[in-house]
């Protein structure tokens, strides 16, 4: 943006800050976009958005982020026509899912490779460890091999449970 104006603070867009308010947009029936960190539809407010959403035809549901093998928002960018959630109370409900899904690439929380090992190479003073933890599991060992290999400093991708000692 080329100036500090928040493009969210307009007529045209509603900030709902309370759970009471999560049915406010489908309410009156008519034509709205839900923007809503997905979690990969593993928690938070969005199932309460997609719990709404997914059973209706007329409605679409656009991921703009990598899900992950496992979660919920990956068995419904594959095509799963129900998924089961924990509801209001702790009770299971099935969501039927006739609602149009897509997935638009181009969009990413994360940095990727070549940002993250330019990051590591800018950093001063020189790091003395680095422990690569989020990421697919080839992905981050090769990350971490390649800043030991490169920068000639250790770096480790940790396993699930393992204890590291940091001082």
């Amino acid at each position: 943006m080329e100036t500090d104006d928040n493009p969210f603070d307009s007529e045209y867009f509603t900030n709902i800050e309370h759970a009471d308010a999560r049915e406010e947009p489908m309410r009156d029936n008519s034509p709205c976009i839900i923007l809503a960190t997905s979690g990969m539809l593993e928690g938070g407010p969005v199932l309460e958005y997609f719990k709404n959403i997914a059973p209706d035809k007329k409605n679409k549901v656009l991921f703009v982020s990598y899900q992950v093998n496992g979660t919920m928002g990956r068995r419904v960018l594959d095509g799963s026509k129900q998924v089961t959630m924990l509801g209001k109370e702790g009770k299971v409900e099935v969501v039927t899912i006739n609602c149009s899904v897509e997935k638009l690439d181009g969009f990413s929380g994360h940095s990727d490779y070549n940002q993250l090992m330019s990051f590591v190479q800018r950093l001063r003073p020189k790091l003395r460890r680095v422990l690569v933890n989020h990421g697919e599991r080839r992905k981050s060992e090769n990350l971490a091999m390649n800043i030991r290999r490169m920068f000639r400093v250790p770096a480790h991708y940790p396993q699930v449970q393992e204890a590291i000692k940091l001082f």
